[in-house]
């Protein structure tokens, strides 16, 4: 009786443990060590019904406005790139096998491949990354969609951001997948710029859903660039494998150094140590985070972003992580206003917008109509899929809302019309007492 009784407690307690390990493609446990499940009560006596649980009704009674949708498409770039970096990492699979209709048809990453890691590490970006897959679909719910773009997360690419940061080759190349420390020295390179847009986002978009989302995005965000910032400090004055006396610190200190230089807006990068003058209230050295002045986190725009990204300095420039642009519309738009020689030198560094009669004066024109605009834009970006196009999108987007994309990049008035020109999505009319009337197509 004994012996059965026995039996039947390591039964159960088998069962109990397969049931918690159950495992992701790629062969690694869950977690083995998971708490059980709350009992029923627990998960039911919530008042969150009630009304004194809910946020108070919104100022703004609009869930979504329509220009909330660009920047906001824009973010599943980064969103895109680091659930597949990081569940390539932990599992050895991606999007493609742990929620294959996320990707919306995009091609799968190149050179991402299971990281060698320590038991710690691999429970931290294991979570990561299911979090991006978390992050991938409230975008996508919430504001529609856009392909995964092609992302080059090879050994290879990461070796020249390294060699780009200390300006010369490192000898042996550098290989984020070899060891934990490499790891997390890779990932120092980019969840940190989706915190950087989240940041500059928020004061361009409106509505109260968008406004929800991208303050649960942030906030998450946030916490895994101040985890990976956390463990690096712990080891910022220990000597990086393989590289002799290079530190952790230095490491940090070189990308984000290549960083500033490549957004061309200042210094919004900081590493783990910094001067006196520069730490919180000019008073210490230590930079767990990243901040500015009033400890404020910093801000950069899409272009800036890409800029990095791409590893060109140039927001019209694909390469990098995105060898064939990043895409949705904003992106989309910055490769279209790329014309080969012409020298757009003035960085965008600041969100804005224009109105329709400051936009009609910069350009020396009159705009007169935008009915067709967005079939124009649909047209030469090739949004052919409808099931990419949320249904609040049916809303027509005012022609100088993507025009003021536009024109933050442009240093001169002439490149702005030769450009429009060229790319087709505008027409002479007429000319008037030296006036130039156009239309759009």
């Amino acid at each position: 009786m004994a012996s059965y009784a026995s039996a039947s407690f390591m039964l159960v307690l088998l069962l109990q443990l397969w049931s918690c390990s159950e495992a992701l493609p790629g062969g690694h446990p869950v977690d083995p060590t998971c708490p059980p499940e709350w009992a029923s009560a627990a998960g039911t006596t919530s008042n969150y019904g009630e009304p004194s649980c809910q946020p108070p009704a919104p100022h703004i009674p609009v869930a979504l406005f329509p220009y909330d949708v660009d920047p906001m498409q824009f973010a599943l770039n980064l969103e895109y790139t680091e659930a597949e970096f990081f569940l390539h990492a932990a599992y050895g699979v991606g999007l493609d096998e742990i929620a294959p209709k996320l990707a919306l048809g995009g091609p799968p990453p190149v050179g991402a491949r299971k990281a060698n890691l320590d038991e710690v590490t691999w429970r931290i970006i294991a979570e990561f990354g299911l979090q991006e897959v978390g992050h991938v679909r409230a975008i996508q719910r919430t504001v529609g969609g856009i392909p995964r773009p092609l992302i080059d997360l090879s050994a290879h690419n990461f070796a020249r951001i390294m060699d780009e940061a200390f300006g010369y080759h490192l000898n042996p190349s550098f290989d984020p997948y070899i060891n934990t420390l490499n790891f997390l020295l890779a990932s120092y390179v980019v969840p940190y710029l989706g915190l950087n847009g989240y940041v500059g986002t928020n004061p361009i978009i409106n509505g109260y859903e968008t406004k929800k989302l991208l303050a649960g995005l942030l906030g998450v965000e946030a916490g895994q660039d101040a985890v990976f910032r956390g463990l690096l400090f712990e080891r910022r004055g220990e000597a990086v494998p393989q590289y002799g006396n290079i530190t952790v610190t230095e490491f940090t200190d070189r990308v984000s150094a290549l960083r500033n230089r490549l957004g061309r807006c200042g210094v919004k990068d900081e590493g783990l140590t910094v001067p006196r003058e520069l730490g919180a209230e000019g008073a210490i050295c230590t930079n767990v985070l990243s901040a500015g002045r009033d400890s404020l986190s910093y801000a950069r725009t899409p272009a800036e972003l890409l800029r990095i990204l791409y590893l060109t300095g140039d927001e019209h420039v694909p390469g990098g992580f995105y060898p064939e642009g990043a895409n949705g519309r904003i992106a989309r738009i910055l490769k279209l206003l790329w014309v080969g020689t012409v020298s757009l030198s003035v960085p965008a560094c600041e969100p804005r917008g224009l109105s329709s009669e400051l936009l009609a004066g910069s350009l020396g024109f009159s705009v007169i109509s935008a009915d067709n605009f967005p079939r124009v834009v649909d047209t030469a970006f090739e949004y052919t899929e409808p099931s990419l196009r949320p249904q609040h999108q049916q809303l027509q987007l005012p022609a100088r809302l993507l025009l003021s994309y536009m024109i933050p990049y442009l240093g001169i008035n002439s490149y702005v019309w030769r450009i429009a020109r060229r790319s087709g999505l505008l027409h002479d009319t007429k000319q008037k007492k030296g006036q130039q009337h156009l239309r759009l197509a």
